[in-house]
């Protein structure tokens, strides 16, 4: 072995399953004097390799084909978002998962393919349809199955799931499902909208008047504490958290029915 690289004033070391050359290894290095040696491999290509192709897999040269960065901020965005609200409805984990990504694939499938347009309406209530019927679905698919008529005394009260005499009423911990939802979106829509807010904000202000506002009126740290820390007045961290909360509050409510 040491006879191989002996004598010589530079190695380049590569090692490939089936050589070609090193065409393309040399053309990506710009080696235009270099000499190669192809040494054999015991592998039998022949017999013991296999080849795999996928038939549905997207051409790379179609860029169109591939999920754009849009789709992926838009699944940070709302992802999280579904999650919740499939919990507040009383899924399980695995099922929260499954909405989540029924939702996504929906949403997007729909953006992509030009299936919702800002001219057909708002973008909050087409995604809430959309999150709320596959909330449903799931809930129905994991409903526990309904006591046939027959099997109730015909004398059984309204709400009673045996005889009277060891009557168990069954009390809906939700008596209103869709008016639990709006509720719930609602609120989850709001955390959404602000934070989408407080980022675009914090890329447009100072990253000293954005600090003192965080510390301030986030962290809860006192005025006095804050001002020293960053160097400035304790006027001027009133004056950053006056001023970031008027852009949260302009944002939030400009984006309340916003598109993506």
């Amino acid at each position: 072995m040491g006879n191989l690289w002996s004598g010589r004033a530079g190695n380049i070391r590569i090692c490939v399953g089936q050589s070609d050359g090193f065409a393309y290894i040399k053309e990506r290095l710009g080696l235009t004097e270099c000499r190669a040696s192809s040494l054999g491999s015991p592998f039998n290509y022949g017999e013991q390799a296999e080849l795999h192709l996928v038939p549905d897999m997207p051409d790379p040269s179609h860029t169109a084909e591939f999920i754009p960065a849009a789709c992926v901020e838009f699944v940070t965005r709302y992802g999280q978002m579904v999650l919740a609200l499939a919990a507040a409805c009383g899924l399980s984990p695995e099922d929260r998962d499954d909405v989540r990504q029924e939702v996504m694939m929906a949403a997007i499938d729909a953006l992509r393919e030009h299936r919702y347009e800002r001219e057909q309406g708002h973008f909050k209530p087409w995604f809430k349809s959309i999150v709320y019927h596959k909330i449903q679905k799931a809930r129905a698919v994991r409903a526990p199955r309904a006591i046939p008529s027959a099997a109730i005394p015909p004398d059984t009260p309204r709400g009673i799931t045996g005889p009277a005499p060891h009557a168990v009423e069954v009390i809906d911990p939700h008596p209103d499902p869709a008016q639990q939802f709006e509720a719930d979106f609602e609120a989850e829509w709001q955390k959404v909208a602000f934070e989408e807010a407080l980022d675009e904000v914090r890329r447009e202000v100072d990253p000293l008047t954005y600090q003192a506002f965080d510390l301030y009126a986030r962290k809860d740290r006192p005025p006095r504490e804050v001002a020293k820390l960053l160097g400035l007045s304790r006027n001027a961290v009133y004056i950053a958290k006056t001023r970031i909360l008027t852009r949260l509050r302009e944002k939030v409510l400009g984006s309340s029915n916003a598109s993506p």
